[in-house]
């Protein structure tokens, strides 16, 4: 990723899990571990433009001092093999064009004062393909929601039909009926089934209900 792309997309995606996933959930742990991983190697790739700056941001990075005392003096980072991984590459162009599709409908509803923020909406994903059904299961319902940033998605099971543009998908965008968790803005139909967090959803009075 470019810093446009990991400003725009993927910290904006990270954001729930950062903020509301309890401390030690993997699934924090691991966002955590990415951008650890991506800082390590971009503030090297920065270095000779941003030179006091790049120096900086290796002063804070864990453990970046005891390699070297200034990034000037850390190793080019190099590419790991083991990470490169074509399939995965191509999944995920498909599911940024299931993204780039579910924003677009989004857009109408904020534009025509239907929601405020996409946080309020539910989209249900129809695709037309064995194929693209059979990825966005395997991503599933609830990271497809954290992937398009809004409340709630549903993966209708009707595969068939004319799809909408090149992408084999129809996208059918609504306000969430449901009640907005005050913890993580999500509208869901959680919400007050914790009688000890009553405004809160299910994952939010979970993690709650360990402090």
């Amino acid at each position: 990723f470019c810093n446009t792309e990991l400003s725009s997309f993927y910290l904006d995606v990270q954001k729930d899990v950062m903020y509301c996933d309890a401390t030690a959930a993997k699934r924090r742990r691991s966002g955590q571990t990415a951008m650890y991983l991506v800082a390590h190697r971009l503030v090297r790739l920065l270095a000779p433009t941003l030179a006091f700056t790049a120096d900086e941001i290796w002063s804070y990075i864990p453990g970046a001092m005891a390699e070297a005392e200034s990034v000037h003096l850390a190793d080019w980072p190099t590419v790991e093999p083991s990470w490169v991984d074509e399939d995965l590459l191509a999944r995920w162009d498909t599911l940024l064009a299931v993204r780039s599709a579910a924003l677009g409908k989004l857009e109408g509803l904020r534009t025509s004062g239907t929601i405020q923020s996409n946080m309020e909406a539910a989209v249900t994903l129809r695709p037309t393909s064995e194929a693209l059904a059979a990825l966005l299961a395997k991503v599933g319902e609830n990271d497809l929601a954290r992937l398009l940033i809004v409340s709630r998605v549903t993966v209708a099971n009707d595969i068939g039909g004319q799809a909408e543009g090149e992408l084999a998908l129809r996208v059918d965008v609504t306000k969430s009926e449901y009640a907005k968790c005050q913890r993580c803005w999500n509208l869901r139909p959680s919400v007050g089934a914790d009688a000890k967090f009553p405004d809160l959803c299910d994952r939010c009075a979970a993690v709650m209900a360990t402090k």
